[in-house]
C-alpha cells in the first residue's frame, strides 16, 4: 500500500513537472511568434506524456486540420482607382480560431499596385513587415500566362492582436478576415470590364495549391484551446487564375471567370445630341432623345429623369434648355450629363453663338448679321475656353448690339486678317467678358481689334495684341467723334 502510494505520489509529481514544462515550452512559443517577422510558422508539436493528458488535450494537440482561403468579391471603386479583394476562409473541423498567418500572393504589375491590407475581422491586424514584402519579378508570362513579363511578389503577416473578437472559422459557407487594397494602374480602366489576377499559395504540393519549389506559400496558424498555437494545412484559391500544367512552367493562366461583383461607380451614360429647333417645336424627350445608362451595379435598369433650365428669354425671343439627365443605379450610384438645346425665333435667327466657326449657322457673324438694333448675342457654354478664329474678312458692327459672355474658361475671339471689328457712326456696342485678340495689319494702323466711329463699351474686356501685329500699332482705334469707356476687370496689353 505504501508503495503503491509512492508511486502514485511520483507519478503526479512527474505529471506537474511535465505540465509546467509544456506550459513553459507553449509560452515560449507564443512570445517568439508575437512580434511575428516575415512569416509566421507553424508551431511544432510539443512531446507530453500520455498519461499527464486527458483525452480531449490530446486531441486538440494533434488534430491538424485543413484550413482553405480564397481571394473573392472582388470590387471597382472609381473615386480612387482602387480595387479591392476579400480573402475569406473554410475549415474542414468545427470551432478553429485562427491566431495568425503568413499571406503570400502574386499579381500582374501591369495592372496593379498592391496598397494595403484592410477591414480586418476584430482584434486581428497586420504585422511585420508593415507594410508587407513587395518584390516585382520578371516570371509574369512565363510562370501565370500574364500578359506583361513583370508578377509582384507580396508577402505579409496577419496575427490576432488583441483578447477579443476571436475569428472562427466556418465549416460550412466562407468567412472574411480581411481585405486587400490594390490601385489600380491604368487611369481609364473600364470597372465593368475589368479583371486582374491574384495567385495564392504557390507551393510544391499541388493539392496545396501549387507547384513551384519551395513549402508553405501560405502559413496559419490557430489557437490551441490546451494552450499555444495549432499548426495547419493550406489550400487556396485564387482570383481569376487557374493552375494548369503538372510542375512545369507554365504553371497557370489567367481567366476571366470571376467578374467584378461590386460596381461603385457612376453608371456611366449617354446623353441625346444637343439640337437647334425653331420656336414652337417640341422639346420632349421623345422628340429630341433620351438619355441612356446600363446598370452594372445590380441587373436591371437604372432610373433616368431630366430637370430643364431655361436663359434668354422667350419665344418668339430665342432661348437655351439646358436639360440635365440623370440616372440612379439600383446601388444608389449617379452620374450626370448635358443636352443644350437651342431654341430660335421662327424666323430663324439665332442669338446664340453655338460654335467657333467664321460664317455660317451658330457663328457669332451669323447672329451679328441677322440680330436687330438692340438685341443681345450670347455664348454655348460649350465654348468655354474655346477661340472663335475671324479668318475671312472683318466683321461690321453697324447696329446697336450687345455682346456678352458669362462661359467659364472665357471664349476668345481672334482674327487672322486686317482688323476685327469695325463699328459704324452714332452705333452702341457693348462687349462684356471676352478675350479679344487683334488682326493683323496690311498698312498703317487697320490691324486693330475695334476701329470705333460710334461708341463703344468695354465691361471686363481683356484686349490682346496679335502676335504678327508689328509693334507700335493701335489695338484699339477710336476716331474723332467717336466715345471709348471702360468698365469692371479690363486689361488691354502695352505695345
Amino acid at each position: 500500500m505504501i508503495v503503491t502510494q509512492m508511486f502514485q505520489s511520483l507519478t503526479e509529481a512527474k505529471c506537474q513537472l511535465l505540465r509546467f514544462a509544456t506550459l513553459a515550452a507553449l509560452v515560449g512559443c507564443i512570445l517568439f511568434l508575437q512580434p511575428v517577422q516575415a512569416g509566421i510558422g507553424k508551431s511544432p508539436l510539443l512531446t507530453t506524456d500520455k498519461s499527464c493528458m486527458d483525452e480531449s488535450s490530446e486531441s486538440s494537440l494533434m488534430v491538424d486540420p485543413i484550413i482553405t482561403v480564397r481571394f473573392v468579391n472582388p470590387r471597382f471603386y472609381c473615386d480612387s482607382n482602387q480595387y479591392i479583394v476579400d480573402a475569406e476562409f473554410q475549415s474542414n473541423t468545427a470551432n478553429k480560431e485562427v491566431f495568425g498567418m503568413n499571406i503570400r500572393f502574386w499579381y500582374e504589375d501591369s495592372k496593379l499596385e498592391f496598397l494595403r491590407f484592410k477591414d480586418f475581422f476584430t482584434s486581428y491586424g497586420a504585422v511585420s513587415p508593415n507594410p508587407a514584402f513587395n518584390s516585382p519579378l520578371n516570371f509574369g508570362v512565363s510562370w501565370f500566362g500574364f500578359s506583361s513579363t513583370v508578377a509582384d511578389f507580396i508577402n505579409g503577416g496577419i496575427q490576432k492582436t488583441s483578447s477579443g473578437g476571436p475569428f472562427y472559422i466556418p465549416t460550412t459557407g466562407w468567412k472574411k478576415l480581411f481585405s486587400i487594397v490594390f490601385k489600380v494602374d491604368d487611369p481609364n480602366a473600364d470597372p465593368a470590364n475589368f479583371f486582374a489576377s491574384v495567385v495564392a499559395d504557390l507551393e510544391q504540393n499541388p493539392s496545396n495549391g501549387g507547384y513551384l519549389p519551395g513549402n508553405d506559400g501560405i502559413v496559419i496558424t490557430l489557437v490551441n484551446p490546451a494552450g499555444g498555437q495549432l499548426p495547419a494545412t493550406e489550400n487556396a484559391i485564387s482570383l481569376n487564375w487557374n493552375y494548369v500544367g503538372s510542375g512545369a512552367p507554365p504553371y497557370g493562366q489567367t481567366n476571366q471567370t470571376t467578374v467584378a461583383g461590386m460596381y461603385n461607380c457612376a453608371p456611366p451614360m449617354t446623353c441625346p445630341a444637343s439640337v437647334t429647333i425653331n420656336c414652337g417645336d417640341s422639346t420632349l424627350p421623345t422628340v429630341l432623345g433620351t438619355a441612356t445608362s446600363p446598370d452594372y451595379c445590380i441587373a436591371g435598369t437604372p432610373v433616368i429623369t431630366y430637370t430643364d433650365a431655361q436663359t434668354g428669354g422667350s419665344c418668339p425671343q430665342p432661348n437655351l434648355i439646358t436639360r440635365i439627365w440623370h440616372a440612379t443605379d439600383s446601388c444608389g450610384n449617379s452620374s450626370y450629363c448635358p443636352q443644350y438645346i437651342t431654341v430660335g425665333p421662327i424666323s430663324g435667327c439665332n442669338l446664340l453663338v453655338s460654335n467657333t466657326a467664321d460664317v455660317g449657322t451658330g457663328s457669332l457673324r451669323n447672329a451679328i448679321n441677322c440680330a436687330a438694333s438692340g438685341d443681345t448675342i450670347t455664348f454655348h457654354s460649350s465654348l468655354a475656353g474655346g477661340t472663335i478664329l475671324i479668318n475671312s474678312t472683318k466683321i461690321l458692327l453697324n447696329k446697336n448690339l450687345f455682346i456678352r459672355s458669362n462661359v467659364t474658361p472665357r471664349v476668345k475671339i481672334k482674327s487672322t486678317v486686317a482688323g476685327l471689328f469695325d463699328i459704324a457712326v452714332t452705333r452702341t456696342i457693348e462687349f462684356k467678358d471676352l478675350d479679344i485678340i487683334s488682326g493683323l495689319s496690311t498698312t498703317g494702323n487697320d490691324g486693330a481689334a475695334f476701329n470705333n466711329l460710334g461708341t463703344l463699351k468695354l465691361i471686363g474686356v481683356k484686349v490682346y495684341r496679335n502676335p504678327s501685329l508689328p509693334a507700335g500699332q493701335y489695338l484699339i482705334r477710336n476716331k474723332p467723334g467717336s466715345q471709348f469707356t471702360l468698365s469692371g476687370s479690363c486689361f488691354i496689353q502695352n505695345n
